[in-house]
């Protein structure tokens, strides 16, 4: 079982081999790759691991029932303290801006029919539309008072960090 080749540490994240697997892995090595998505992944006996999942296994005795969402949205910092059991809603509400946004707020966008700022919430599963605006600020004002009622994360829409994977 992964959770006895494994040690971890809650304050650094780290996971540690505390046995030799293989040629090239030997105790005290730390475990685990970047993944194509800046995941950390874990190989053991022919299967791969998600290495926050993993680190939450280690520290509460228990496979986690739900997702796991990384608090500040780095994908590679698995303290304990930065990882929460969430939905998939939930997590989807704790999102850094995705690189492809023009407008630098999720939700908000520039309409080319009608040009006019639009804002746009996802709502249960459900797109709803918040409006559309002359002024963009009236705009990102709109999404942002959707995002409090709905419960989104505080997190949710920060500008991703230059030179970060996450």
């Amino acid at each position: 079982m992964i959770a006895d080749a494994l040690d971890y540490n809650p304050e650094t994240g780290d996971l540690i081999w505390n046995q030799k697997m293989g040629t090239r892995v030997k105790p005290g090595d730390v475990a685990g790759s970047v993944d194509g998505y800046g995941y950390k992944i874990i190989g053991f006996k022919g299967e791969r691991y998600k290495a926050h999942r993993v680190a939450w296994k280690l520290h509460y005795g228990e496979w986690p029932s739900g997702h796991i969402d990384h608090i500040d949205q780095d994908r590679l910092n698995n303290k304990i303290d930065n990882l929460r059991v969430a939905t998939r809603s939930e997590n989807m509400r704790n999102q850094r801006v995705p690189d492809n946004n023009t407008s630098g707020v999720i939700g908000v966008s520039w309409g080319r029919v009608p040009q006019r700022w639009q804002a746009k919430i996802d709502a249960n599963g459900k797109k709803r539309y918040l409006g559309s605006f002359n002024i963009k600020e009236d705009a990102i004002e709109a999404r942002k008072q959707a995002e409090k009622e709905l419960g989104y994360h505080p997190n949710h829409g920060q500008p991703r960090i230059a030179g970060s994977i996450v």
